[in-house]
C-alpha cells in the first residue's frame, strides 16, 4: 500500500443491513467507481476480489481499489451489517483489495466524522 496519498474525498457512506442482500451469494459489479473501505459489524462470508480470497466476520475492514476487478462475489454463511465508505485520492491508494486493522480504520473514522462507525450505526438506524 501507498501511504503518500491524499483523500481528496468523501463521494458517500452507506450502512448495509442485513436484509439487503437475503440471498446467499451476490456477485457485485466488477467495476469498482471509487475507493471503498468496508467496515463489517457482524455477518459470516467469503469475499471473492479479483484472484483473491478473504475470510470476513465481524470486526474486518476490507480496501477495495478503485478500478477493474475481473470478479467480485460474496458468499454469506450469515448475513450481516457494515459500513461502506466510497472514497477519492489524488493518486491511487493500492492495485490489490487487503484486510486493514479495524483500530486504524475506527480511529480515521471517528477524525473525519466526529464520531465512531459504533455511533454512525446507532445515529443512522435512531433516524429511520
Amino acid at each position: 500500500m501507498k501511504h503518500d496519498f491524499v483523500i481528496t474525498g468523501i463521494d458517500r457512506i452507506i450502512l448495509v443491513g442485513k436484509e439487503e442482500y437475503p440471498e446467499e451469494k451476490t456477485s457485485f459489479s466488477t467495476e469498482v467507481i471509487c475507493n471503498e473501505l468496508i467496515f463489517h459489524f457482524s455477518g459470516d462470508m467469503t469475499n471473492y476480489f479479483d484472484d483473491q480470497v478473504f475470510e470476513v466476520k465481524a470486526g474486518t475492514v476490507r480496501f477495495l481499489p478503485k478500478g477493474h476487478a475481473s470478479r467480485y462475489d460474496v458468499v454469506r454463511r450469515e448475513s450481516g451489517e457494515c459500513i461502506d465508505v466510497f472514497f477519492s485520492t489524488d493518486r491511487p491508494v493500492a492495485d490489490r483489495a487487503f484486510i486493514l486493522d479495524v483500530y486504524f480504520f475506527s480511529r480515521q473514522f471517528k477524525e473525519y466524522m466526529g464520531i465512531t462507525p459504533t455511533q454512525f450505526v446507532k445515529k443512522y438506524r435512531s433516524s429511520k
